[in-house]
């Protein structure tokens, strides 16, 4: 499950498994896969700001939705693991969000 926190100028992403825990190989995946795709997000807060456009908005929508789908893949195949291409994000410092 992808959970988008905070305030609309100052978003955040918790990605949590199957039990509800904050997942840092799915999150991994998810970025992993938003990143091959030209979109970087993380490790703390999303930005949106005035220099982004409609089509910024609408790529990174895209991009989203289509990583999203590759999670899920993921998930749904009871070994996420195999989806990662590259070490798995370990945690260095913590954002409020």
């Amino acid at each position: 499950m992808i959970e988008v926190i905070g305030l609309p100028h100052r978003l955040g992403l918790l990605v949590k498994d199957n039990s509800g825990t904050d997942s840092l190989l799915l999150k991994s995946i998810l970025y992993q896969e938003c990143i091959e795709r030209g979109i970087i997000f993380g490790p703390g807060s999303i930005l949106h700001t005035f220099s982004h456009n409609s089509d910024d908005t609408k790529k990174t929508v895209d991009v989203f939705t289509d990583a999203a789908e590759i999670l899920k893949k993921s998930i749904d195949s009871g070994n996420p693991a195999k989806f990662l291409r590259g070490k798995q994000m370990k945690p260095v410092l913590k954002f409020p969000v």
